[in-house]
């Protein structure tokens, strides 16, 4: 009798100590913004995600995604040429070397199952050249592609996600007390990163909590809550959130 009071009393310690310590961990370890992104004034013009890119020649010519999903290269008012002629995903920009950035799936769009997004890029107007691809391993972490753009430099592409972040040792609490674990469930953020256009060397600059302080009123979807987009002036990242601005140092 005596050793199971004393196993319960220790199942009972052990379970408040992992209660306690994913308590503290709510509001402590969740990053919040501006993260790496430092509050400015507006900086516009901006460069924001869209289905139409001007091409950087100056020719009043653009790039532009139809309904269906192809690609058309258009001086108003005539269609000059065609270049993609399958559904894609989401046209990121144009390079300055006249090469059209398109990662092949829809935003938003929950996590693929492979965690794996397709970056293609391919000449167009009398750029024309063959398509080159690449891969995007997203984190574990993300659970919805909410949008993505490329930098005016071509350097970079910026992408916004919704992530879910369980706390430590709740896959613990879960066996041994479920119903104290549902009184901690997963962090949801929306995250701002940052990859070359290639996919590689991703990186997290700034996120918040998907659950709004009180007194704010939750928007029907968490892309009404952050813009992310660059300042074409000076090529820095820009993000909008809850009417103010933050850009990349």
């Amino acid at each position: 009798m005596l050793r199971r009071n004393r196993r319960f009393l220790v199942l009972v310690s052990l379970l408040a100590l992992i209660a306690s310590a994913l308590a503290l961990r709510t509001d402590h370890e969740v990053a919040r913004i501006p993260g790496d992104l430092v509050q400015c004034e507006t900086d516009a013009p901006w460069l924001y995600s869209s289905d139409t890119y001007p091409l950087p020649d100056n020719s009043e010519r653009t790039l532009q995604r139809e309904a269906d999903g192809v690609l058309r290269l258009t001086r108003p008012p005539e269609n000059v040429a065609t270049h993609f002629h399958k559904p894609i995903g989401r046209l990121l920009g144009i390079t300055s070397d006249f090469r059209a950035v398109v990662a092949e799936i829809s935003f938003p769009s929950p996590r693929p199952r492979d965690g794996k997004i397709t970056l293609s890029s391919t000449g167009i107007g009398e750029h024309l050249s063959p398509s080159q691809s690449t891969t995007l391993l997203l984190p574990k972490t993300v659970q919805t592609l909410e949008d993505a753009v490329l930098s005016p430099d071509s350097q970079q592409i910026a992408w916004y996600f919704t992530s879910r972040y369980e706390r430590p040792g709740i896959a613990l609490l879960r066996r041994i007390a479920p119903g104290l674990a549902e009184r901690f469930p997963p962090h949801r953020l929306l995250e701002v990163w940052v990859s070359d256009t290639k996919g590689g060397q991703l990186r997290t600059v700034a996120a918040l909590p998907e659950s709004l302080p009180d007194g704010w009123h939750a928007p029907p979807t968490p892309s009404s809550v952050l813009y992310i987009g660059w300042s074409q002036k000076t090529s820095k990242l820009m993000v909008a959130h809850t009417g103010k601005h933050y850009r990349l140092p």
